[in-house]
């Protein structure tokens, strides 16, 4: 029981970063909440996004946008292997 609980709650923890934000797309709609992956940085949609709306115009203002920044990307670096 211990195990599993355990289990739960790093999976819970650890979630987030497992599942990176799909990459932008000019021809889809987002819903409120939907995050992105754009120039390297993770945006999230504040309302509805229409096509074309994109996070490239982000304003000073969130009340201007529809996007709003949440993070820079993690880029995931290979490991060298040695022989």
């Amino acid at each position: 029981m211990r195990k599993k609980l355990l289990s739960i709650a790093i999976l819970l923890t650890t979630s987030s970063s497992l599942f990176a934000a799909e990459a932008y797309n000019p021809q889809k709609n987002y819903s409120a909440t939907e995050q992105v992956q754009f120039n390297g940085n993770i945006f999230e949609a504040q309302w509805w996004v229409n096509q074309n709306e994109s996070p490239a115009h982000i304003t000073q203002n969130s009340w201007e946008s529809p996007w709003v920044f949440i993070s820079e990307s993690e880029s995931v670096t290979p490991e060298d292997v040695l022989p």
